[in-house]
C-alpha cells in the first residue's frame, strides 16, 4: 500500500502574512483571509478552512485572540497533525510503503496546505516533519491499553543502541521507566516498549524517549493528555550567539541554547526579512538540554539580531525576543544537561 496523499493547512509567518494581508485586516478572521485560503468546492462541512484552523487549534491549544496567536495555535496544530501521520505511516513500515506530503510550497500568497510559503520562508510544520524523518526515530503509539514505543530504523545496517525511557513534568521532575539495551535492526520499525495505562503517572506530565546507537543519539517526548491543560513554566531560555563567518559561500552562525525547564516549540528568526535556513527550528527542549543551531544564508545577517521565541511569547517579528548572550564567548551553562534533541 503506498499512501498517496495527505495534508492538512496551516498559516504562514507574520512576516509572510504582512505581505499580503493589510495590517487592519489581520485580525480578527475575515474575508481576505478566506479569499486567501482557498475553500474545496466539494467541501461538505459547514466550516470553511480557515474556521477549520481556528476551530481545531482552540481545540487543542486555545483560542487565538490576535493573528499572531493564530499564527502560534493553527500553525502548531498544522505541524503536529502532519508529523503525526508522517510517523504512523513510518511506524507501519512495510505494511505501508510511503507516503506523500501534500504539499510542498504555495503558487500564490496564502495560509493553506504548503510547509514552503509562497515566499520561500519554510512554515513551522517543515521542521516537524524533517525530524519526524530521521534514520532514527523513537514514536509513541497511543492505545487503549496504553502507550507503544516504536523504533524506527532506515539505517542500511543493524545496530546495537541503547535505550532510555522517562516520565518527566515540565518543572524537570524525572521517573525512570525503562532502560534497555536494544538492537536496531537495517530498516524496519519495531515495537520495543509498552507502556500500561494504569503505569502512566497521574500528575501532568510527559514520556521522554532516548535512543543512543553509536556516537549519535535521538529523542521524543509525548504528551498522553495533549496540551490544552499543561501549564508551562516560563523556560529559563539562554542564547550564546557565535560570530558569523563564512562557510561555502553562505554567512553561518552557531547559536547555542540552554534551558532550566521545559520550553515549548523554541524558534529562532533573522531581524532582517532574508532567507535563511536553520537546521532545526521550531522545537522543545527538556529540562536541562542544551542544543546547538545553524543558522545560514546567502545574505549576511546580524547574530546578535537574531530572535528567539517560545509557547509563552507573542510570534510577531515585530514584537519578538533578541539575543542574549554576548558574541563569541563560551556559552551558558546550567546544573544538568542533556545532548539529546528533543522532537515534539
Amino acid at each position: 500500500v503506498y499512501n498517496s496523499e495527505f495534508g492538512l493547512h496551516g498559516p504562514c509567518a507574520m512576516r509572510s502574512l504582512r505581505k499580503f494581508v493589510p495590517e487592519d485586516k489581520l485580525w480578527p478572521l475575515n474575508d481576505v483571509w478566506e479569499h486567501h485560503i482557498q475553500d474545496n468546492p466539494y467541501n461538505t462541512i459547514p466550516e470553511t478552512f480557515v474556521q477549520v484552523q481556528e476551530k481545531c487549534a482552540s481545540i487543542l491549544f486555545h483560542k487565538p485572540e490576535s493573528a499572531a496567536e493564530f499564527v502560534k495555535v493553527a500553525g502548531t496544530f498544522h505541524a503536529e497533525i502532519l508529523r503525526e501521520e508522517l510517523e504512523h505511516h513510518r511506524r507501519r513500515m512495510f505494511v505501508n510503503a510511503g507516503a506523500l506530503v501534500w504539499m510542498l510550497n504555495d503558487c500564490w500568497p496564502c495560509a493553506s496546505w504548503s510547509i514552503i510559503d509562497y515566499y520561500g520562508l519554510p512554515k513551522q510544520v517543515y521542521y516537524y516533519l524533517k525530524r519526524a524523518c530521521a534514520p532514527v526515530l523513537p514514536s509513541f503509539r497511543r492505545t487503549k491499553a496504553g502507550v507503544e514505543l516504536y523504533a524506527i530504523s532506515d539505517l542500511r545496517e543493524s545496530v546495537p543502541a541503547s535505550l532510555r525511557v522517562e516520565w518527566q513534568t515540565v518543572d524537570g521532575e524525572v521517573r525512570t521507566l525503562a532502560r534497555r539495551k536494544i538492537a536496531l535492526t537495517a530498516q524496519t520499525s519495531a515495537m520495543v516498549l509498552k507502556v500500561a495505562a494504569k503505569d502512566l503517572p497521574k500528575t501532568p506530565g510527559y514520556l521522554y524517549a532516548n535512543v543512543q546507537y553509536g556516537r549519535d543519539e535521538t529523542a521524543t517526548t509525548y504528551f498522553p493528555d495533549l496540551w490544552k491543560k499543561i501549564r508551562w513554566p516560563e523556560p529559563g531560555l539562554r542564547m550564546h550567539v557565535g560570530r558569523r563567518v563564512r562557510k561555502e559561500g553562505d554567512f553561518s552562525a552557531l547559536v547555542t541554547l540552554t534551558t532550566e525547564r521545559y520550553a515549548r516549540c523554541v524558534n529562532l528568526s533573522t531581524a532582517e526579512d532574508i532567507h535563511a535556513y536553520f537546521s532545526d527550528n521550531f522545537f522543545d527542549m527538556v529540562p536541562g538540554q542544551s542544543k546547538c543551531v545553524e543558522v545560514r544564508s546567502a545574505d549576511p545577517f546580524d547574530p546578535l539580531a537574531l530572535r528567539l521565541n517560545h509557547w509563552l511569547t507573542t510570534w510577531d517579528d515585530a514584537k519578538s525576543n533578541t539575543a542574549t548572550g554576548p558574541c563569541g564567548e563560551e556559552p551558558p551553562k546550567t546544573a544538568k544537561r542533556r545532548r539529546a534533541t528533543a522532537t515534539t
